[in-house]
């Protein structure tokens, strides 16, 4: 299983420094936004992560400076996924099947993305462009605060370009689930700690849990206002993109004779495995970059354990 350590790394790791904006860094204890998109159809995947990745994410770096804009934009484009669990049962397609990738804003202030905003520049620019390339209907989204776990680093990566990422989303299968009486935070937590559980070392090197804000929905500006809302995103950090593919999804199976506790909304929740790109980071004046976007999808190739048989029949 995976170990821990104190919570005291796991601040260091964070890095939270609160204050004055130009002293806010990223990752932070302000709400982010996460949203999984599915590609519009018409458009082949290479043209969807060109727009994306280039028109969209050089619009997204030209909006002036003001308190509502992301301090930092990273995109996570998709190389496998796996929505429900691989069981011997049958079970129904969801709405929202297949994201192309997601997308992660870190905010600047706790009220930063509440606040209304002093120019019109995403409403007519960044916003309708996802018109360009968006399947609406197929968006998963929320507003979240993320919370680091501690854990060991059992590896080291160095090249940005061999990171990799695996986010389950998570629905709970309660009639309380879409209220504001269910507590996400107890439900995540139990869901990461049997997840982990059934982690080898070596899988994972760093961990964090998104719980929703209350008070704040994103379907609205994502889409997908008929797709139920998203009860935690469990973000881990993959020591090797093969194998990990492999060993996350046997811990992801061992859910199943777990659920009757834990309450997973098993068909509905998904796992996408992604490698990151960083489209800005103004905090640090980090702006979108042609050559660095070139990089990032010209290292977009299919990845996964396909030398072994895939996971067999439960």
């Amino acid at each position: 299983m995976v170990q821990t350590v104190p919570s005291l790394f796991v601040l260091a790791f964070v890095g939270i420094v609160l204050g004055a904006y130009e002293n806010v860094s990223w990752p932070n204890a302000f709400p982010k936004q996460l949203a999984a998109v599915r590609r519009r159809p018409g458009l082949t995947t290479a043209e969807f992560l060109y727009h994306h990745t280039f028109v969209h994410g050089r619009k997204a770096w030209n909006a002036p400076e003001s308190v509502d804009q992301p301090w930092a934009y990273v995109q996570n484009h998709i190389f496998d996924s796996a929505y429900g669990i691989n069981t011997s049962t049958s079970a129904s397609e969801t709405s929202f099947f297949g994201h192309s990738d997601m997308t992660e804003l870190y905010s600047r202030s706790e009220t930063s993305f509440s606040t209304p905003p002093p120019n019109n520049y995403t409403a007519t620019v960044i916003g309708p462009d996802g018109n360009a390339f968006s399947d609406y209907s197929a968006s998963i989204s929320m507003y979240a605060y993320e919370k680091f776990q501690p854990v060991v680093d059992t590896c080291e990566i160095s090249d940005p370009s061999q990171q990799f990422n695996a986010f389950y989303w998570v629905f709970a299968n309660s009639t309380q689930a879409n209220t504001s009486s269910f507590d996400n935070i107890t439900f995540a937590d139990n869901v990461y700690n049997s997840l982990t559980a059934h982690l080898p070392v070596g899988a994972v090197y760093n961990a964090s849990i998104h719980t929703p804000v209350a008070g704040l929905d994103s379907r609205s500006y994502y889409g997908g206002a008929n797709n139920p809302t998203i009860n935690a995103v469990i973000k881990f950090w993959l020591c090797n993109d093969n194998q990990a593919v492999t060993t996350f999804r046997r811990a992801q199976a061992a859910l199943i004779n777990q659920n009757n506790d834990l309450g997973i909304y098993l068909d509905n929740s998904f796992v996408i495995f992604t490698r990151p790109y960083l489209v800005y980071d103004r905090s640090t004046q980090t702006g979108f970059d042609t050559n660095r976007a070139i990089n990032t999808v010209l290292a977009d190739r299919f990845r996964g354990d396909v030398s072994a048989p895939p996971l067999e029949n439960l």
